[in-house]
């Protein structure tokens, strides 16, 4: 990233697995700035970052990020923004917005939107709402090359569908679709924790008929970078696992694309 030769950028996503895609020791935009999940009002930040030395390292990151990069904006709530820009303001003692941190944002506002989270009186308004998002950000790019799809008929019905008028071409294309499915058909389960979801795997996994293959992982480099990665330790796989990438590789080969494992061998290390 050209941008690091000439200021002291600060990589960051809304969420610990973009960030992880990202590289440049990028990190989640709540750790980099301290705020955590936004449990704090700004009186209380302002007071934990000038007396609690929890918060010296994240006060720190803030006094010397020149430039601050945001990826997934779509899920940054208008509240933890709100509370983003004035911790800025008040760590550097600067009025300007985010206390004259330059602040680069990106991400599809037609994607995942903020999470509610009504405990902490977080409704989960889009950040575009607030007059701070308004203020910042008048520069705005537009990308419109689709890259994971090259079928026009489907991303012009992905678009309608996300602005909610689909035409009766789109409407036609979904009806094209309608076929029932094989009785076969494996069902995807969603779980709100890492923990819930390692039992599940662990006992799916147990299910299967074969023999188990435990791969350990080597890692070298920096700690911070490793430590961002968010990968497994220990590997267990069998012939006929499903598995599914947390990364982008490559064309075809993108973070969410599933597959299956067809053969495996002691003799090859997985590092």
């Amino acid at each position: 990233m050209k941008l690091k030769h000439y200021k002291r950028v600060a990589v960051t996503a809304t969420t610990g697995m973009a960030s992880t895609q990202l590289g440049f020791e990028a990190t989640t935009l709540h750790h980099w700035s301290g705020i955590l999940d936004g449990r704090y009002i700004i009186d209380q930040m302002k007071e934990l970052y000038d007396h609690d030395d929890r918060f010296a390292a994240a006060k720190l990151r803030i006094q010397q990020t020149e430039c601050l990069m945001i990826d997934e904006i779509s899920m940054l709530s208008r509240k933890i923004l709100e509370l983003l820009e004035s911790v800025c303001r008040h760590v550097r003692r600067n009025e300007n917005m985010f206390g004259g941190i330059q602040v680069i944002v990106c991400g599809d506002f037609k994607q995942l939107p903020p999470v509610p989270n009504h405990r902490l009186q977080d409704d989960g308004c889009y950040c575009l709402e607030s007059d701070v998002f308004k203020n910042a950000f008048v520069h705005h790019i537009n990308l419109t090359k689709v890259i994971r799809q090259n079928e026009a008929d489907l991303i012009k019905a992905v678009h309608e569908l996300c602005d909610g008028s689909p035409s009766e071409e789109t409407v036609a294309l979904l009806k094209s679709l309608d076929r029932p499915l094989p009785d076969n058909t494996k069902i995807t389960s969603l779980y709100g924790t890492n923990f819930d979801v390692n039992f599940i795997n662990h006992e799916k996994l147990e299910d299967l008929a074969g023999e188990e293959f435990v791969f350990k992982a080597k890692d070298e480099g920096p700690q911070n970078l490793l430590a961002s990665t968010n990968a497994a330790k220990t590997l267990v796989l069998k012939v006929g696992s499903p598995i599914i990438l947390i990364r982008n590789i490559s064309e075809g080969l993108f973070n969410g694309a599933r597959g299956m494992v067809h053969s495996l061998k002691k003799t090859v290390p997985c590092y």
